[in-house]
Parts: structure tokens; C-alpha cells; sequence
């Protein structure tokens, strides 16, 4: 008679995690957070995208079920834009229920 042998199957190894994710993450957050929005990759262009998702939040807090952008979001943007000479144009995006209205614009 044959002797059987136990063969056991190659273990897979756990892969290494990288640690490059948990910073990213870490840096958008803190980068919405802090300017409500996310880093992009930068394009040489002469015209800057500037989105609004609904309405804009300044002297009066709105509940917290409503959309909204912090006008201390906005407002730096602005004066970049303004003082940056490589901007030739300003592309705002709305993204609200009822339009330049419902902003508050």
C-alpha cells in the first residue's frame, strides 16, 4: 500500500497596505474642511471653475438637511481669482434646486 502524504495548499500572504492612501484621505478632508473643496489635479488654463451646491450659507446658519456653500468658501476664491492676471474668465457652476435665486445670488 501507498502512503498518502498531506499536502497542504500554498497560504496566500496578507498583501501590504499602503500607507499613501490613509495620508490622501487625510489631506482631502482636511482640504474640504477647510476650503470646501477637493485638490484637483491643476491644468494650465485661463479659466477658473467656481461651484456652488445650494444655497449659500453666510450670516444665517441653515439647518443641517439643506445644501449648502459657506460664503467663507467663496469669497477667498474670488479675491484669487480677481488678483491672479493668468485668469481670463470665471466659470460658475449651480447646482441648486431653484437657481441664482435659491443661492442667494
Amino acid at each position: 500500500m501507498h502512503k498518502m502524504e498531506h499536502i497542504s495548499p500554498p497560504q496566500a500572504q496578507p498583501k501590504p497596505r499602503k500607507q499613501t492612501q490613509g495620508v490622501r484621505k487625510t489631506d482631502s478632508t482636511e482640504s474640504i474642511k477647510e476650503f470646501g473643496q477637493v485638490d484637483v489635479p491643476t491644468v494650465q488654463t485661463n479659466i477658473h471653475c467656481l461651484t456652488i451646491i445650494g444655497q449659500i450659507e453666510g450670516h444665517l446658519i441653515l439647518p443641517p438637511q439643506n445644501k449648502t456653500t459657506k460664503y467663507e468658501h467663496i469669497i477667498p476664491q474670488l479675491v484669487a481669482i480677481e488678483q491672479n492676471p493668468d485668469i481670463e474668465g470665471l466659470l460658475i457652476i449651480l447646482n441648486t434646486v431653484g437657481g441664482d435665486v435659491e443661492a442667494g445670488l
